[in-house]
């Protein structure tokens, strides 16, 4: 019986998907057909001004471009390239995330823990999502906690201070 009215529910789900699919087609039909109904009105504008946006981003684009250009021929060093690419990264509403907090926004490249980071992720901060995944790596020249490198490059075990609970004295008892 159960599995007779699950049937009959997905059957009626494919149908409302399919009338849904139909209504679409009525409606954009409509607003193709007689532009001048407000619902058209309405569709033609937001068009209009997605046209517009996109012919400005483009244009702010070829702004960035003719920037680093004119920047190379005079001769800019790498410094001064990547706080123009930043201040673009900037207004673009972009985040560079150096630090590994969000392990979706990384991928681990090579060897265990302890990471850094070898590639910065980028997060469109309006959506909060990631642009471009960064990469982490294995730590070069960081040993486990608890061990210390020696002059010879050899790891030691570094033995903490021992500490019986009662035994901590505050300045007055020490006077």
């Amino acid at each position: 019986m159960a599995r007779k009215n699950h049937q009959q529910f997905d059957d009626l789900s494919e149908k409302v998907a399919e009338l849904s699919r139909q209504l679409d087609s009525i409606y954009t039909a409509l607003v193709i057909r007689d532009p001048g109904t407000p619902i058209s009105a309405e569709t033609y504008e937001g068009l209009r001004r997605q046209i517009i946006a996109g012919a400005q981003e483009r244009l702010a684009h070829l702004v960035q471009l003719t920037e680093f250009d004119v920047a190379i021929r005079s001769g800019a060093d790498a410094e001064t390239l990547g706080r123009l690419v930043s201040s673009w990264l900037t207004q673009a509403g972009v985040e560079v995330v150096a630090e590994p907090g969000d392990d979706l926004r990384f991928e681990a490249v090579s060897g265990d823990g302890p990471w850094e980071v070898a590639l910065p992720a980028y997060v469109d901060v309006p959506t909060g999502r990631t642009i471009r995944q960064g990469r982490l790596q294995k730590a070069s020249g960081l040993t486990e906690p608890g061990n210390e490198e020696s002059r010879d490059g050899t790891t030691e075990p570094v033995s903490e201070p021992e500490q019986t609970v009662g035994e901590i004295t505050t300045e007055e008892e020490q006077s």
